[in-house]
Formats: C-alpha cells, structure tokens, sequence
C-alpha cells in the first residue's frame, strides 16, 4: 500500500511550488522562507503584513536570494524600487522614509552582483533611526542571517566580489 508522509507532502507542494516560479504564498503563516531570485528570475517581494526578518543565499558569491517573512500585521503603502547598487560606488541602499521597510529584492548581472531594493510603507508603523543596527556580513559560506527579534531590514550593504557578503540595516518596528 502506497503511504505518503506529511513530509513527502510538503516536500511535493514546495517542489511544485518553485516549479510555478514564484514563492510559498503565505495565508495566515506567521513566516516563511521565499523561493530564490537571482539575475535569471524575477524578484522577490514580501505579501502585504509581512516584513523581512532574514535572508539566506546560497550558490558561488552569494548568487541565489532568499527572503524569511514574518507576519507583522500591518498594511503596506506607497512602495517603490531603489536604484541597483554593488560594492563598487556607493555600496548601500536604506529606505528613507521613517515607515519604510524593504519588502523585495532584484538582482542584475552576474551572481546577483547588482542589487535592488523594493522599499514599502506601513501605513501603520514605523521604526526609530536610533533603534538600528548593521548586522555581521553573511555570504553562502554562513548561509543565513536572521535579524533580532522585532527587527527587519530597512537596507542592506554589499562587500566583496559580485556583492558576494551582505550585510543588512535592521530597524525595530514600533
């Protein structure tokens, strides 16, 4: 008799998932990881009431994205895209405006070596400038990074060859 196991299941519904293209949908998951963008694929962007709370890559430099969302509970507002930036230059991107938390990410030429930053508004939440911090740099030898409780990215910085190390502006929503 054939069994199949809540695992195989869930293996098969992530597997047809990334089949489809795109990332897990979240209904009512308090969080999730995305599927990976990188410069073949389209970006990621978080679902209205949820914000980013870590990131992992993996692949050479840091090639392939990934986002964890975490259920926050508010509305999104005006979004818009920054521009594309890499270690070389200006090697950061922060959203500017004091309820602006990042919410997707593109990626452009080799490795994701070009990053882009969709900056989102809550219409009902903010975080403090001086409630902030840089996270340490992570890269696929490190794997993931997960923000502090109650924090999530604002910005992010690239390090290294093809924006191969990361490091992430992480601000706690109020």
């Amino acid at each position: 008799m054939f069994r199949i196991t809540f695992r195989r299941m869930l293996l098969g519904f992530f597997a047809f998932m990334s089949l489809l293209g795109g990332a897990v949908y979240a209904t009512h998951l308090t969080s999730y990881w995305s599927s990976f963008t990188s410069e073949e694929y389209p970006p990621l962007t978080s679902s209205n009431g949820y914000l980013i709370d870590g990131f992992f890559c993996s692949g050479g430099y840091c090639d392939n994205t990934y986002i964890r969302n975490r259920l926050v509970n508010r509305n999104y507002g005006h979004s818009y895209w920054t521009s594309f930036f890499s270690e070389e230059a200006t090697n950061n991107r922060i959203c500017s405006g004091a309820n602006e938390f990042v919410t997707g990410v593109a990626c452009k030429g080799s490795y994701c070596d070009n990053v882009s930053l969709q900056c989102t508004a809550l219409t009902n939440g903010n975080h403090n400038s001086g409630n902030c911090q840089w996270t340490p740099s992570f890269s696929e030898e490190e794997g993931s990074q997960y923000l502090p409780a109650g924090y999530y990215a604002v910005g992010m910085q690239c390090l290294g060859s093809y924006c191969d190390n990361k490091r992430i502006w992480a601000c706690r929503l109020e």
